[in-house]
């Protein structure tokens, strides 16, 4: 993966990092729900180029690329929401990726989805 530092402008879009509980539905099964664990500035786009077509090799679904600035605590158990002009979209992190180790960004491979 080729190192870039985020440019100022590039994170231009909310998204809420949301993780994964399971609750149980009284009924003796698991009821998946999400709860919002942050909400920080991204970039979205589709993927392409090089390092998409190398990370597909590892995940045929992929769809995006999300960058944010770097945290702990973002795994591949969470998904990213991002609400545009009323429109919600949703994405599985698939594979976090911190270039070179440097804690400053976290570029996140995802494959959009309706969720259900």
């Amino acid at each position: 993966m080729r190192y870039a530092p985020i440019r100022a402008g590039s994170l231009d879009k909310r998204v809420t990092i949301q993780t994964r509980n399971e609750t149980d539905d009284g009924a003796g099964g698991q009821t998946i729900v999400y709860a919002d664990l942050a909400t920080v500035w991204a970039s979205i786009e589709p993927g392409t180029g090089r390092e998409f077509v190398a990370a597909q090799q590892l995940q045929p679904e992929l769809s995006h690329i999300v960058t944010i600035r770097y945290r702990s605590d973002v795994t591949a158990k969470h998904r990213i929401k991002y609400v545009s002009n009323g429109v919600a979209r949703s994405f599985a992190i698939h594979i976090p990726v911190d270039p070179l180790e440097r804690h400053e960004q976290l570029v996140l491979y995802c494959s959009e989805f309706t969720p259900t």
